[in-house]
């Protein structure tokens, strides 16, 4: 039990982090340049990382869910510690879903490497960019954001094959 909440507790800890280091990522002023720190896919790891480190199916799904609800946190509390409730709340619905899916993705991979596991972290990475395009009908500026996070999901796809190749 200890070592479950240790977990919980140090994740919770890692989301709020990342979610304020997210925050603090420069926005651009110019209109039609993204923001890098609105892309995506990042935000799936930490749960994917929190359900792999649990031992329980249980744990893992709330471990999940409470790093990605950190983050959001993180990412919208104010330096006076005020949250804009009525905003915040749909992400951190959105976090309440998406986290215990992962943190039950990352106990999967963490079992078995089941391949529906690997795919799923890897994948965002790779289909995020294409999503923007499909938005727009192109990619907002800066256009290297979008080739390092497609390159970035084709090396976790690419870990993904070998370790479950090593397993075999």
């Amino acid at each position: 039990m200890r070592r479950h909440l240790l977990l919980l507790l140090g994740f919770a800890a890692a989301g709020w982090l990342f979610g304020l280091a997210d925050s603090y990522l420069p926005a651009p002023r110019a209109i039609g340049v993204f923001w890098i720190g609105n892309i995506s896919s990042f935000w799936v790891v930490l749960p994917f990382l929190a359900g792999w480190a649990q031992r329980s199916w249980g744990w893992a799904a709330i471990t999940g869910a409470l790093a990605a609800q950190a983050a959001i946190v993180g990412f919208y509390l104010e330096p006076d510690l005020h949250l804009a409730v009525g905003f915040v709340i749909p992400w951190l619905l959105i976090a309440g879903s998406v986290g215990p899916a992962y943190g039950l993705l990352g106990a999967l991979w963490g079992r078995s490497r089941a391949l529906i596991a690997g795919i799923a972290i890897g994948l965002p990475f790779v289909v995020e960019p294409l999503l923007w395009w499909g938005r727009y009908g192109h990619l907002p500026r800066p256009f290297p954001v979008w080739i390092v996070e497609a390159m970035l999901g084709v090396g976790l796809l690419a870990w993904v094959s070998a370790a479950r190749a090593r397993r075999a």
